[in-house]
């Protein structure tokens, strides 16, 4: 069963050729670039039955040829996206659900009326530029810039982002080439995958978002515990920036306050940067704080940096276990 481990991070629109141009692309590309022209069409019932049950369907042409590929529900944290993936190549634009019955073995879809019920409900158009990085002697991670766009019932959203996908190699590195490429260029990372995006711009509803499960002191592991803290965080932040409710910032200052002491008794030694980010937010969210100040402080690129930080320092940690 594979499972894809990726991160995602927003890119201001028109960047394609001052990101292929930069030195640091030039010096850890050992392969590439490569451009492709990707389409993609997303399948579901009318109810919705497939992003109940926490599993995405697309049908996607790439070089002449139809791949359907059927994701599970994302299980990372600080940014990462870990998903279940099958893919298989189909004859044409939609889906065999024969094959995902036998290989994928995911209960929604041994339900007899699927095949029939299932609808297109959103495409994804855009041009994909892929490079294979190595950011250190045997890690390998495939680059891919994407810009074009979703469309879904005649409303269209534009698409500008970048995905770091592990090939080879540990997590610690996924994260660490994010990190330098978030320190070089204006970007910011990015939660929502296109499926999820495409499904608001189809629904003109937010999908629901799960508060992380309550984790009682002294009960577990660093690692546990910083896990939590990084989920709280992020569900804080995705409050504040993309439904604009005040209630994420409770959520955001009572983990961040967590994480800085956390980090500061933790036995296992960190960077400067990471006290000082750390430091930093807490800081920054003390007080009573007017909800645009806030919106401004965790949209700045120093945040995402900050994620990315404890990400790999989360990676690191679960090495030495």
């Amino acid at each position: 069963m594979p499972i894809e481990s990726e991160i995602k991070l927003r890119l201001p629109p028109g960047q394609f050729s001052k990101f292929s141009e930069h030195p640091w692309v030039k010096e850890h590309g050992k392969q590439g670039p490569v451009r492709k022209h990707l389409q993609s069409i997303y399948f579901d019932t009318p109810d919705l039955r497939l992003l109940d049950q926490g599993v995405g369907l697309r049908v996607r042409r790439m070089d002449h040829r139809w791949i359907q590929t059927l994701k599970g529900d994302n299980s990372g944290e600080a940014g990462l996206q870990r998903r279940q993936e099958w893919e298989s190549e189909v004859e044409n634009n939609a889906p065999d659900l024969e094959w995902l019955v036998a290989e994928a073995k995911v209960g929604v879809f041994k339900e007899s009326d699927l095949a029939a019920r299932l609808i297109p409900v959103f495409e994804t158009d855009f041009y994909r530029m892929i490079w294979i990085l190595q950011v250190r002697r045997g890690s390998a991670i495939e680059l891919a810039l994407d810009e074009g766009h979703i469309h879904a019932h005649g409303r269209t959203e534009s698409l500008s982002e970048l995905e770091l996908e592990l090939k080879q190699g540990d997590e610690k590195d996924l994260y660490s080439a994010a990190l330098q490429l978030a320190e070089i260029f204006s970007l910011a990372v990015e939660h929502a995958s296109k499926a999820e995006r495409g499904y608001r711009l189809y629904t003109q509803q937010f999908s629901p978002l799960s508060a992380p499960g309550f984790v009682s002191a002294g009960t577990v592991s660093d690692v546990q515990s910083l896990s939590y803290w990084l989920a709280r965080l992020q569900y804080g932040e995705r409050l504040l920036l993309e439904r604009r409710d005040p209630q994420g910032y409770s959520h955001l200052r009572a983990a961040a306050e967590e994480l800085y002491g956390g980090v500061m008794t933790a036995e296992q030694k960190m960077g400067i940067s990471l006290q000082e980010d750390l430091h930093w937010l807490v800081r920054g969210l003390q007080g009573n704080k007017d909800f645009t100040e806030v919106c401004h402080l965790v949209a700045a690129p120093r945040y995402s940096q900050l994620l990315l930080r404890l990400g790999r320092y989360l990676a690191e940690l679960k090495e030495k276990q």
